[in-house]
């Protein structure tokens, strides 16, 4: 079957239409003639796979990674540079038109990444029962099979992949002769080592390894452990630890550390500031395009003449420092105990513990508790987005300026439309490439009350 794309879904997927029937088929550009295989069929759409690009697109270039279009991890190294960051930027505005019934005129450019490979400070690395061995890689697209991994990973900074490396030449043996055995999904779940985290400070050198494992390290598993913690050191790996997780879902950090052999906690010059973090909290996997996004965030915050910020899902405080390091005072909600624990550390280490209050507990629980007139919030919440509550709460408090930033244009979207709902109207809305080479997109809106 022939088709003419005439565009790109959020998934990166290239799309064709039929009337109101549409067929997604991936590694596709718009304007591309392409010849498929339908495969999956709804009342709808479909999904087809692709068989052979009949007329390209002048974007179309040579995805660099061996694996891709087997891995999941990429979905647009086939696309040139400038077409993934038009993608993006069609992203968002189909997003804020079809979800959110909103006007696309305040978004501007998708800005684009410092980096477009070697970027990612961050690696969580599935470990996953193959055969009668184990395989260590990336799951493929839209399942849980996983691609073991060969070679650097390109999206992946040189010191995530030199850990990767190493710790892959370590483990395989041993799980391949049973010593260390894989975690193996289904009704009965078996094995040990679920996946491998690699976390990293791109401007300091640090670098640190975490094993998700189904029990404690004990006996052989324990000595095993140890002998890595050795090996890695070697490699100048700050820490190895193990995080226990008996639970048989996809949340990686559901249970507690159970060992550890030096430091667990990275350290990132960031903005001028100095801020660490440990390996379960959350920090920007691109750090030069998180600084980029910042700055522009704490240029907004300044524009208004914001003086009083509240900021709901801060982490460990990457952007409040940077905003009290503005001369802002900032009061910090964060949920994860671990994270909150840095974003104290890194007031202090920084200077700035007088300019920012932290407070512990779910953003939808605190809000309605906290006042001290708050000229504007900033909002970073997870892909879900925010709870109704967090909206109704600003709304009702009458906050004049809020600034949402989202890995997720569709919740984004859906939470926008609230806040427009309740009187507000948006500003700005700034794409970044936080992602090169998939089709994801992070974004800043700045909204206004009217």
């Amino acid at each position: 079957m022939e088709l003419l794309i005439s565009s790109v879904n959020s998934a990166g997927d290239g799309v064709a239409r039929d009337g109101d029937f549409v067929i997604f088929v991936p590694y596709a550009l718009p304007g591309e003639r392409v010849r498929v295989e339908i495969g999956l069929v709804k009342k709808t759409y479909a999904r087809a796979r692709l068989i052979e690009v009949l007329e390209p697109s002048n974007s179309r270039v040579m995805p660099s990674c061996p694996l891709y279009g087997r891995c999941g991890g990429c979905q647009l190294q086939h696309a040139s540079y400038g077409m993934q960051l038009k993608i993006k930027s069609m992203t968002v505005k189909d997003a804020l038109r079809r979800i959110g019934g909103l006007s696309v005129d305040s978004v501007e450019e998708c800005q684009a990444s410092p980096k477009r490979f070697g970027y990612r400070n961050k690696a969580i690395v599935p470990v996953r029962r193959h055969g009668s061995g184990g395989a260590i890689g990336f799951y493929e697209p839209f399942s849980h099979r996983v691609v073991p991994l060969r070679g650097d990973c390109p999206v992946m900074s040189n010191s995530v992949n030199r850990v990767l490396e190493g710790a892959i030449s370590f483990l395989t043996p041993r799980i391949s002769k049973g010593i260390l055995p894989p975690y193996g999904e289904g009704r009965e779940p078996s094995g040990l080592i679920r996946e491998l985290v690699v976390r990293s400070g791109e401007r300091t050198g640090d670098v640190v390894l975490s094993l998700v494992m189904r029990g404690k390290p004990r006996g052989t598993f324990k000595a095993e452990v140890e002998r890595l913690w050795g090996f890695m050191k070697g490699l100048g790996v700050g820490g190895v630890s193990v995080f226990c997780n008996r639970s048989d879902g996809n949340f990686v950090w559901n249970g507690s550390f159970v060992w550890e052999g030096g430091s667990r906690v990275v350290r990132e010059v960031f903005g001028g500031l100095t801020l660490s973090y440990d390996v379960t909290s959350f920090f920007q996997v691109n750090t030069s395009q998180a600084e980029a996004m910042f700055c522009h965030v704490r240029d907004l915050v300044a524009s208004v003449g914001a003086d009083n910020v509240l900021e709901l899902y801060c982490g460990v405080g990457s952007l409040t420092c940077l905003l009290a390091q503005g001369g802002h005072q900032v009061t910090a909600v964060e949920e994860w105990p671990y994270a909150v624990d840095q974003l104290r550390d890194n007031l202090e280490i920084n200077g700035l513990s007088h300019r920012a209050r932290p407070f512990l507990g779910a953003a939808e629980l605190v809000i309605g508790d906290l006042d001290g007139g708050f000229d504007l919030v900033v909002l970073d919440p997870p892909r879900g987005g925010c709870d109704s509550a967090v909206i109704d709460a600003i709304a009702k408090k009458g906050i004049r300026h809020v600034i949402y930033i989202s890995c997720n244009p569709a919740t984004m979207s859906r939470d926008l439309r609230l806040l427009v709902d309740n009187g507000y109207s948006i500003a700005s809305v700034r794409p970044f490439d936080m992602f090169p080479q998939t089709s994801h997109v992070e974004c800043v809106a700045l909204v206004e009350r009217k």
